[in-house]
């Protein structure tokens, strides 16, 4: 097996991202640990935490970088499965520890620990960027579970069989909407139709449900959002809101202030990056602007 030519700066490189990928998700595990210890001790002092977790991912960059680094490949491949068993070792023995001598349910710190050793893993083979990502998104993942609980528990089914009443609208209805024009008066755009009436859905939904979790907080940051994405379809939306009395007048006003201010940046920076085109030579000015005005005349 020829030897990977690696300087010693982008050798030591990937161990520390190795680390620090892994440790990230134990960071989350040891806030966990943390609050789970007020009620039983003896459960915090045995659960991992950031050390545990940076060390699984170690374990992992070593397990790609020996085969990587070694001529020698009766030595190489033996060592690098040694420390794949030491790893499912050490995570089958929590796990097993949990269900004996705990007697807790549960598997997430153990999925976990594999996630971080995969992350390992993956910084020893070179894929860095892509290492990092998975340990902010299983860190992120481990870390909305108190809201998504919280969430949950104010669920009723009917709220979820309309989620996945919009879910089947989406992904299953959208396909077979035809393209085009309405067949009649050839004046309404059936798939921006079909479109606008899914984004309303959509938001309505989140908005109510944030609504429902957290109070009207969140509806400003929500109308920002859908001013940047379709503001119509979230002005429609606020407006509901209010006439359903979820919101009150206030409230509502601020949001149609957010989703004007979103739509205008959304529009500016259109705008430049449209003049930026037609200076540059990219978009033929002429052009453009009889494709524009057929465009609204068709459109009206």
């Amino acid at each position: 097996m020829p030897e990977l030519e690696l300087t010693s700066y982008e050798l030591l490189f990937r161990f520390v991202v190795g680390f620090t990928a892994a440790a990230l998700i134990g960071l989350e595990r040891e806030k966990y640990r943390v609050n789970k210890g007020k009620d039983n001790r003896k459960a915090w002092i045995s659960a991992p935490g950031v050390r545990s977790f940076g060390l699984i991912g170690l374990m992992g960059t070593f397990t790609t970088i020996i085969p990587l680094m070694m001529n020698y490949e009766y030595l190489c491949i033996p060592l690098s499965i040694i420390f794949m068993v030491i790893s499912v070792i050490i995570i089958g023995s929590y796990t097993l520890y949990r269900f004996v001598v705990l007697k807790e349910s549960g598997i997430t710190t153990s999925i976990a620990l594999g996630i971080a050793y995969a992350t390992g893993i993956m910084s020893g083979a070179g894929f860095l960027l892509e290492a990092v990502a998975i340990a902010v998104l299983t860190t992120l993942v481990l870390a909305v579970k108190v809201y998504i609980e919280k969430i949950l528990r104010g669920v009723t089914y009917k709220e979820l069989i309309s989620a996945l009443e919009i879910g089947v609208l989406a992904f299953l209805i959208g396909p077979f909407v035809p393209r085009g024009y309405d067949p009649l008066f050839h004046i309404i755009n059936l798939r921006m139709l079909y479109l606008f009436l899914v984004i309303i859905l959509t938001i309505s939904y989140i908005s109510y449900m944030l609504l429902k979790a957290v109070g009207p907080n969140f509806i400003e940051y929500v109308a920002v959002l859908g001013g940047l994405v379709h503001s119509e379809a979230t002005t429609v939306t606020i407006v509901n809101l209010y006439n359903k009395k979820c919101i009150g007048g206030t409230t509502a006003l601020r949001a149609l202030i957010a989703i004007i201010s979103a739509m205008i940046f959304r529009n500016m920076i259109l705008v430049l990056a449209l003049i930026s085109s037609i200076v540059r030579g990219r978009i033929d000015f002429d052009v453009y602007w009889k494709v524009s005005f057929k465009f609204i005349v068709k459109s009206f």
